[in-house]
Formats: C-alpha cells, structure tokens, sequence
C-alpha cells in the first residue's frame, strides 16, 4: 500500500499554494463528523487500470447482485464512481452493457492510474453556521490522487477541508481515519500531531481512541479493525478483528486437499508451517516458528487493542454495559524476514479483515485458503450479514486489500440500521434475558 515516491509537481505546487485559501474554509468548520460503515451508500470509488480491470469487473457485478438481491430502487439505490488511467479502458470491461449503464458512473476529466482511493481522505458532513452539509476530508496524499479530493467537493458541490499536515505521512490517510457506529473517532498512532489535532479541535475532543498501528508496514486501523452493521447485535453494529492465532489454529487442522490451489512455492510454505505447528519441537529455531510466534504476539496486540477501544466507547457512551459482539476472521501476517520482532507486518494472505461494507453486504478479499474461506462465511451467517468474495491480487500484492483500494460517499442522515431497530433489538434480547433467569 503504497511506499510510493512522493511526487511534488506542479499540480501539487498548485495545491499547496491553494492552502492558504482553503484555510478559510477551514475557519468556519465548527464540527466534523465522519461517514461510518453503517451509513448507506451513494457512490463506491474506484479506479480502473489494466491492473485492477478484474476487480472492477467484479464490484459491478456485486453492485448489481446487492440491488437485484435487496431490490433497491429510489434513494436506496447506488453506483459505482469510476475513474480510469486511460479514455480506452471502458470498452475493456468484460461485464454486458447494460449491467454496467446501469450501475455505473466514469469520471474521464482525470485521468489516474493510482488506484489507493481509501488513501485519499473520508467523506463527512460539516456544520456551517448552524447547517449540516455533506463534505470531504482530503488527507492530503498528494501523489497521483492529488486532484481527485477537490474535483469532486467541486462537482458535488460539497464543503472541502484539507489535512494541514505537511508532513505527508502514511498515518493521516484514510484507512487510519475511520468512526464507529455512535461517532467516535478511532485511529492509529501513526497519524501526524497536526492532522491528530485538527480532528479533535473539529468534533472529536473527547471522543477519539488512538491505537496501535506502528507495527504494520503501512500503519492503517482498517487493516485489523472494522465495524459492520448487525440486526442480531443488541447494539446494531458487531467488530471485526483479524485473528491470526484462529488463523494458525485452522492452518495446522488443514487437510492436503486445502493447499491444493496453492502454486508450488506457496504450497510448500505454508505445508512446511502447518509442520511446525503440528510438531513445533521439530521445528525449533526455524523462519516457521518465528512467523508463528510473530503471528502469536500480533494476537495478542489487537486483541488488546480491541478490548481497549470496547472500554473507551462504553465510557464516551456512559454504557458501561454495552454489548459489543466481536467477530474474529483469520488473518495471517509476516514481518519480511525481521525475526521475532514485531514490526513491519503486512497480511501474508489477503486480509479479509480489510473490506467493503455496502448495507449489510460485506465485500471481501478472497483469502485463497478454503479453511478461511468457510469461517469467515460461517461468521458472516452468524451476524446476519451477507458475503460476496472478490479476487483481488493486485492490491494484496501491493500490501493492501479491497477496503484500501475503494472509498465510499455516503450519505450522513440514513443509516442501514436504525436507532430505533437497534433499540428494539436490545430491548428484545434483555427481555430474553429476564426471562431466561427467571425460569432458572
């Protein structure tokens, strides 16, 4: 994800000069708040390069599968925003015609090849003299996306704000600039001072949680952490963490037919880990037992930072009996060689914990493993959610997955589940709970 040089040419020359009269924009900008996964969608970015035209051609038709299947139609309904690297690449789409005039849009006036669209800021509404409007936080990535963030606060007519970091750095991009369910602001350690404190002067003093994302290669929140919506939840919404120790438990009770699809190299490696975890004596002081304990102690890091996120929304809440179901998808991680230390870390395999969330339809990266697959499907089932696994090599190859490479406008006055549903719901399982302990 994205160790690209940073590319200061006239185009962000041009921006930059352009800071000062942003700043008055910014001036006016009393509250900030950010769209959360649970908003429903309006337009799902994306960028079509040679490299990302299978992808492309799956989210359309997951989009169209997700309207047929929910029957969306009115304001329900959504598209995706496409932008291309070249005029040509339209017609390279393999998915009918129709199918695609129906459930898209192209965006030709730019022309990018940088397909990192999580990286380039969030949406949000922003309270101008006492008015709610919608709006965008550019990151300020710069690089090939540098236009983008303006272009579009220009055609959507939508109030722009700027990250006033000059730092450029990873940590205030978008995947490390996400919101819960009930607004609150929860981002890695590795995001600038600046861009830290701009977010709580603007909306999010006492409500933001920082975590631990130091110890990834690219530092990003959403690449162990997210929020879905869930009618079975008695608070609406469940988290997603990634679990590699689940990933190793599946891994050593794997069968041969499982690393089947696997090419030689790769079969070869993980056969040689499920070894050592089937008989870690015999497999002392090797790369497999050091990625194993790396993996071990990863685990052991989210999870605390997953209890530690759960506290700090109980306490912003005032709830300190929130039930907050959380929901563990195997993921593997490896450090490039670095030893027992846990630094530098990136998914080994396509991390599933990195995806799309469109109403209560979880687009996935393909975890290429079938004992993966089938527990992150399980668990799916038992939110209440819906699965659709989208292939997507050239993001994992590029250390980052479906939720990095897409970015969602959503809009801030609807939700998939309501206030009222959620409280329906919890009011539905207390009494269940009542009952349950009055009959014993």
């Amino acid at each position: 994800m994205r160790r690209l040089p940073h590319s200061l040419d006239w185009r962000y020359l041009v921006l930059t000069g352009v800071l000062v009269f942003l700043g008055a924009f910014q001036a006016w900008a009393q509250t900030i708040r950010l769209c959360h996964n649970g908003h429903l969608p309006k337009k799902v970015l994306v960028v079509l390069t040679p490299d990302t035209l299978s992808i492309v051609a799956n989210l359309i038709d997951t989009v169209a599968e997700i309207h047929e299947q929910d029957g969306l139609v009115g304001s329900d309904a959504f598209k995706l925003y496409i932008f291309v690297s070249s005029a040509d690449m339209v017609a390279k789409l393999p998915n009918p015609v129709e199918r695609i005039k129906q459930y898209c849009e192209f965006d030709t006036t730019l022309l990018i090849s940088d397909f990192w669209m999580q990286d380039m800021g969030e949406f949000c509404a922003i309270e101008r003299d006492g008015t709610w409007r919608e709006g965008i936080f550019d990151s300020r990535r710069g690089r090939g996306l540098a236009k983008v963030m303006p272009h579009l606060a220009n055609i959507w007519q939508q109030d722009y704000l700027i990250n006033p970091s000059t730092a450029f750095s990873d940590g205030d991009y978008g995947g490390n600039i996400e919101v819960t369910p009930e607004n609150i602001l929860y981002y890695g350690d590795t995001m600038t001072s600046a861009c830290e404190s701009f977010l709580l002067r603007h909306g999010y003093s006492g409500r933001a949680v920082k975590l631990e994302t130091s110890w990834l290669r690219v530092g990003h929140v959403d690449e162990y952490l997210s929020f879905i919506p869930s009618r079975r939840s008695p608070c609406g919404y469940a988290i997603v963490k990634a679990d590699p120790s689940y990933a190793l438990d599946l891994l050593e009770s794997a069968t041969d037919e499982d690393f089947a699809h696997f090419g030689s190299s790769d079969r070869a490696y993980f056969m040689r880990l499920r070894a050592a975890l089937r008989n870690p004596a015999q497999w002392t002081n090797t790369s497999q037992a050091q990625n194993i304990r790396v993996n071990r102690k990863i685990t052991e890091i989210i999870d605390r930072n997953v209890a530690y996120l759960i506290k700090r929304i109980r306490a912003i809440t005032n709830q300190p009996y929130l039930e907050i179901p959380v929901v563990s998808w195997p993921t593997l991680f490896h450090n490039s060689n670095n030893g027992d230390a846990v630094v530098q870390c990136v998914a080994n395999l396509p991390g599933v914990a990195n995806h799309l969330v469109l109403r209560d339809h979880l687009i996935v990266p393909e975890p290429c493993f079938p004992p993966f697959k089938r527990a992150v499907e399980a668990r799916f089932r038992a939110q209440g959610n819906k699965v659709h696994f989208i292939y997507n090599r050239t993001f994992h190859q590029n250390s980052g997955q479906i939720h990095c490479g897409t970015n969602v406008r959503r809009g801030i006055e609807r939700t998939f589940i309501t206030p009222q549903e959620a409280a329906a719901v919890a009011a539905l399982r207390a009494n269940f709970d009542r009952l349950h302990q009055d009959s014993n």
